[in-house]
């Protein structure tokens, strides 16, 4: 992952939070230290993580979190401030990966691609869409 041109790529970009996906919950959540390792490369801040505690606020927004690319992720995502998403493609399921894939592009106004790598893709999270425009 380290060498990953997404991640490199994110670290020469302004400083805005970035939300890894996909975003693990209860017994996987230890696969965040995944993105906690990435994180080391580009330096931006990062919605996810892992420790002995969760706060209250990360546990009530796991399930919208976990549905991304839904139109709840998408609310959840806005209310953390997250600019930039990092989807790490060799994380999902070959059905899911297909799912999530065909999601976000047909949402190119919401989500822009700013570099799409074999492992990883990253996008900027448009600020100016109303939540009419997803469903």
């Amino acid at each position: 992952c380290s060498s990953d041109l997404a991640v490199r790529w994110l670290s020469k970009l302004p400083r805005g939070p970035v939300a890894a996906f996909p975003f693990y919950a209860h017994e996987d959540m230890s696969h965040e230290t995944h993105y906690m390792l990435q994180s080391t490369w580009h330096w931006q801040p990062l919605l996810n993580g892992y420790s002995d505690f969760i706060p209250d606020a990360i546990s009530r927004d796991l399930p919208r979190l976990r549905s991304f690319p839904s139109a709840d992720a998408l609310r959840a995502l806005r209310e953390r401030q997250a600019r930039y998403i990092l989807v790490n493609w060799h994380l999902y399921g070959a059905q899911e990966r297909e799912h999530v894939r065909s999601t976000l592009a047909a949402l190119p106004s919401t989500y822009r691609l700013m570099l799409n790598g074999p492992e990883t893709s990253l996008y900027e999270l448009s600020a100016d869409v109303v939540d009419a425009d997803i469903h």
